[in-house]
């Protein structure tokens, strides 16, 4: 079956967090539990101490220490959200740069494997089913991930059901991970 892929910036991002909690699943939740235990245990004990050893110096005024101790805690949380945003501005560059060749192109799906390329000819690729490590099912897309850090995407709203199970059954001998 042969198919025309096109891809918006949402569904790039979704593709691309799904792939990458795919490849490496702890570390998502230890990227999670670090931010979590800096935010709520760390901060606001280093804040306490500094109040406290604070209160040790008689030329150190409370309310400066005060101001301190909330300027520390709006800089945490201001670097926190700049990473947020910072990584959400690397996913938009990713997908400007690539969107001239993923939105040209065409995918042949087939039982061999997935084959393609660019619709003037060029960049044409040949995936048997056997080179891919791991698939992922999202809600509208099968992710297929290649050893190399990279992914293939083939969108679902392109696809009967039918076309979807038939794709199941062609790439069973892949491991896969379903996180509809």
């Amino acid at each position: 079956m042969r198919i025309y892929p096109t891809i918006t910036l949402e569904e790039f991002i979704l593709a691309d967090k799904a792939a990458n909690r795919a490849r490496d699943p702890e570390a998502s939740k230890i990227r999670t539990v670090f931010a979590l235990f800096y935010l709520l245990v760390y901060v606001p004990w280093f804040t306490w101490r500094m109040i406290e050893e604070s209160r040790r110096f008689s030329h150190f005024p409370s309310p400066y220490l005060f101001l301190a101790a909330v300027l520390f805690l709006l800089a945490c949380v201001w670097w926190v959200f700049r990473r947020k945003r910072e990584e959400a501005s690397n996913r938009r560059a990713a997908y400007e740069a690539q969107l001239p060749g993923i939105n040209n192109q065409f995918m042949d799906i087939e039982t061999s494997g997935i084959t393609g390329g660019q619709v003037n000819g060029s960049n044409p690729y040949n995936y048997p089913w056997s080179c891919f490590v791991l698939k992922v099912e999202i809600k509208d897309a099968f992710l297929f991930l290649l050893p190399q850090g990279r992914h293939v995407r083939v969108q679902k709203s392109l696809l009967t059901s039918d076309d979807q199970q038939t794709i199941r059954q062609w790439s069973a001998e892949v491991p896969s991970k379903n996180t509809r």
